[in-house]
């Protein structure tokens, strides 16, 4: 498949696919599905409610959530608009959080819980440069966005505004830089890795070589989408194949979700 960067590969089997599953996650302790089409929807309204936000090319974007749906969204809408989404462990402590962003040099930043919205709140005034937080828990706070109310100004943009958004998807190559990952730490402060839509593509075409998924298969995540394994062969790999991904609720319910989920991978 001949794609130039990653929210276009989400695009393109969107378009394929359209009312078929895309994903599966939990909410009030049943499975439900997100389409492709839907999936889309949302990548779309947030790419320009990050352009509404005066989020540039090549602006870094801090991640600090655990794997949900609002995580693999916001991660192809960040990249849909030309900046760069910078993942952070989420069991980080708020001064390792701080080291991070100030590093990566982030503008904005999507955060998934209450307590990771208060590790944000011990360090903000250490962050001059983030303009604004997004919570994707609905948690009323006068420093945060809720995801609800983010996707809602994307979806109530002017005409201008999207088109613009869908506009910055369309020059973005394989040589832009799509994500900064942190290295642990172990040796010393942990140092950002920089990956282009190109580096995260390969890999994945070369995976695909070999595992031979397809639009029939289900995968089931459990690893965190902010180390690359779980970020290239269950996100990346799932837009390139069609596959359907279940995400699971933890490690601790994995062999529950993998009953409740049947999957091929």
């Amino acid at each position: 498949m001949e794609v130039a960067n990653l929210p276009q590969l989400q695009r393109v089997q969107a378009g394929r696919f359209g009312p078929r599953v895309a994903l599966r996650h939990k909410r009030n302790g049943l499975y439900c599905d997100l389409t492709w089409a839907d999936y889309r929807e949302q990548v779309e309204s947030s790419a320009a409610a990050l352009v509404q936000a005066d989020i540039q090319p090549g602006d870094r974007v801090g991640m600090l959530a655990e794997n949900r749906v609002e995580w693999l969204v916001a991660d192809l809408a960040i990249m849909a608009v030309g900046a760069v989404n910078v993942p952070m462990h989420a069991p980080l402590t708020a001064q390792q959080v701080q080291f991070q962003l100030a590093d990566a040099g982030a503008v904005w930043l999507f955060v998934s819980t209450a307590g990771q919205l208060a590790k944000v709140r011990a360090i903000r005034a250490q962050l001059p440069n983030v303009r604004g937080v997004v919570v994707m828990e609905p948690i009323i706070d006068t420093d945060a966005v809720t995801w609800r109310a983010f996707l809602q100004r994307g979806r109530t943009v002017p005409g201008d505004i999207m088109k613009r958004a869908l506009g910055r998807e369309k020059q973005i190559g394989r040589d832009d830089l799509a994500t900064i990952m942190y290295t642990s730490g172990t040796t010393g402060n942990p140092k950002g890795v920089m990956l282009t839509h190109g580096n995260l593509l390969s890999n994945v075409q070369g995976f695909d070589e070999l595992a031979r998924c397809g639009p029939e298969s289900v995968f089931l995540n459990w690893l965190p989408f902010s180390h690359i394994y779980a970020r290239t062969v269950d996100h990346y790999q799932h837009l390139w194949t069609g596959a359907v991904m279940c995400l699971a609720e933890s490690a601790d319910t994995l062999v529950l979700n993998l009953a409740e989920t049947q999957p091929t991978h």
